[in-house]
Order: structure tokens, then sequence, then C-alpha cells
């Protein structure tokens, strides 16, 4: 893999110093022309849109994994574990709603029947 060149390290170090503030001041120093340093702080832009929008796209990834094992726990977990024994409702709701769905599911449904079964006594040995 080739090594970035000086060139592209300064344009780099420009946009990240833009993106914190010091670039006002480092263009208002500097006796490059105005171009320069509007193309500094587009690009210090496009660096912040690209960032965030990888981070949403991380999110919603994880948001999806998250929602298929809600699905999994819900389609595998017995009627009588749900709150009203609406087993059907929740499947719904997690096709449905998806990522809402299985945040909710999660902490109404899977924290509190993990806590129940836990409270249960092990059945008497016969």
């Amino acid at each position: 893999m080739r090594r970035p060149t000086r060139a592209v390290l300064a344009l780099a170090i420009t946009a990240f110093l833009n993106l914190v503030g010091a670039g006002t001041a480092m263009a208002q120093t500097s006796s490059d022309d105005a171009s320069a340093a509007a193309g500094a702080s587009v690009l210090g832009g496009m660096m912040l849109f690209w960032c965030c929008y990888g981070l949403m796209i991380l999110f919603f990834i994880f948001l999806g994994i998250f929602n298929l094992f809600m699905m999994y726990d819900a389609a595998m977990r017995e009627k009588a574990e749900y709150p009203n024994d609406n087993k059907s409702m929740w499947i719904l709701l997690l096709i449905l709603l998806q990522g809402w769905a299985a945040l909710f599911y999660f902490f109404i449904v899977k924290r509190t029947a993990g806590s129940r079964k836990a409270n249960t006594p092990p059945p008497p040995a016969a």
C-alpha cells in the first residue's frame, strides 16, 4: 500500500484543525489565497459528514442484528413467559417496528422473564 504524500497529510491536518476551530485562525495568518482555505473548509465539512454517516450505518447494522436476535428469542420463548401471554403481538411488533420494538422487547420481556426464571424454585425431584 502506498504511503500518503506530504501534501495529503498537510491537507488532512488542515481539515482536522478546521473541524476543531483552528482553521479560521490559520486561514487569517496564512499567505495562501482564499481558495485554499475554502477548499480545506469544504474538505473538513465532508470529513465530518462521512464520519457521522459511517457511525449511523454501524449503528443501524447493530440494531438490525439486535432485532434478529430478539426475533429469534421471541420465536423460541414459551407463550406463558410473556406478560399477559401475548406472544403473537410481540412477534408482530418485532416484524413491523424493527429496532424500536426490539429495544422494548429486550427491556419488557427478555429481562423480566430472565429474572422470573431466576426467582422460581427448581422443580421437586421425583
